[in-house]
């Protein structure tokens, strides 16, 4: 019930601007989209063109119409320092910061994350890595993008979520790859790729997602003050839903307490 929208494929500002006012005119209905202001993907051995021109006007137009609050810098091996200067910056324009990388996370960049402080990590974990806990303890959480389980990219993730990284799951949705927009995909997916147990990966598709995107005041569980986003399953036992890969077992689903979906009766005549 709530959707991280990229603007990775807007080629220039006044495309940027447009998808990120289309968020706030499809906000509610009925989904909560998060807009997540992010550059056009960088190549992997440079930095991104337009990083100087998202220092000096892009940052300042976005936040002035107060359409993003979550900046998502790309980052390669090669140029931590530009990334960490963008990262700066954006802070102190008021954004939110995840990071992704372009292909598996080098320690370098696990350490500009912690340092930076940011909300979230979206690129290949390695097996092992000796910042992850640190990383964990520092709250940020790593975003698995299911285009890249996919891809055959992710061996496993039970090594970071063992030292206590928080993993989130994504679609990884874009125009050239392959992806699923299906949640039980992902359930699946995140035990028979990643190694997660059934109740790892539905804390990863709701919880730590929420987290990633910073809205888990609002939504992600059932708590007291947070907004009632519901979804009842029709299944007998809730460690079945990881195992029915593609299924839409959703019966009843509510948004902020009101019923925006509900499956119908089956009627034979």
């Amino acid at each position: 019930l709530t959707a991280g929208a990229h603007t990775h494929f807007a080629p220039d500002l006044r495309n940027t601007l447009k998808a990120l006012r289309t968020h706030q005119t499809l906000q509610s209905r009925p989904l909560r989209i998060r807009s997540v202001f992010a550059p056009p993907w960088a190549a992997d051995d440079a930095p991104s063109p337009h990083f100087g021109r998202l220092r000096q006007i892009w940052m300042s137009a976005v936040s002035r119409k107060e359409l993003a609050s979550l900046l998502e810098v790309p980052v390669g091996s090669s140029w931590l320092a530009d990334a960490q200067a963008l990262a700066e910056a954006a802070a102190a324009a008021g954004f939110n910061i995840r990071f992704r990388a372009s292909g598996v996370i080098s320690e370098g960049i696990f350490r500009l994350a912690h340092s930076a402080g940011a909300l979230a990590l979206l690129g290949i974990i390695p097996e092992n890595n000796a910042v992850s806990r640190s990383l964990a303890d520092a709250g940020c959480v790593q975003v698995a993008l299911a285009c890249d389980i996919l891809a055959g990219k992710f061996v496993s993730a039970r090594a970071a979520i063992d030292d206590g990284m928080p993993v989130a799951l994504a679609s990884g949705y874009c125009p050239n790859g392959s992806a699923s927009l299906n949640p039980q995909f992902l359930l699946y997916l995140a035990c028979q790729e990643l190694g997660m147990t059934e109740d790892e990966a539905i804390l990863a598709a709701t919880y730590n997602a929420a987290c990633s995107l910073r809205c888990s005041h609002v939504t992600g569980s059932l708590e007291p003050g947070k907004s009632a986003d519901i979804c009842v399953m029709d299944v007998d036992d809730y460690r079945e839903l990881p195992r029915r890969a593609g299924h839409n077992d959703a019966w009843l689903v509510m948004r902020a307490g009101k019923t925006v979906y509900r499956r119908s009766n089956l009627t034979l005549e």
